[in-house]
């Protein structure tokens, strides 16, 4: 699933996967619904959550996001 896209996505790409509209994407970030990684005023989904999300694993814990970020 989603062979074709990088492992790690940005809002457009989900907008694109999702077929829906990019504010519909920022709501479902900002309540956690899709695990995300926000630095600064951007937001990147792994793969990985983004597939959990569309199978149905819809869990709130934005902290457990499968996206590692190494400093």
């Amino acid at each position: 699933m989603l062979e074709g896209y990088p492992d790690i996505l940005k809002v457009p790409e989900i907008s694109q996967i999702l077929r829906i509209g990019i504010q519909k994407v920022y709501k479902l970030l900002k309540s956690g619904e899709i695990k995300n990684k926000k630095i600064g005023n951007l937001y990147f989904i792994s793969k990985e959550d983004l597939i959990k999300y569309i199978r149905g694993d819809k869990t709130k814990k934005k902290e457990s996001s499968s996206l590692s970020m190494e400093e």
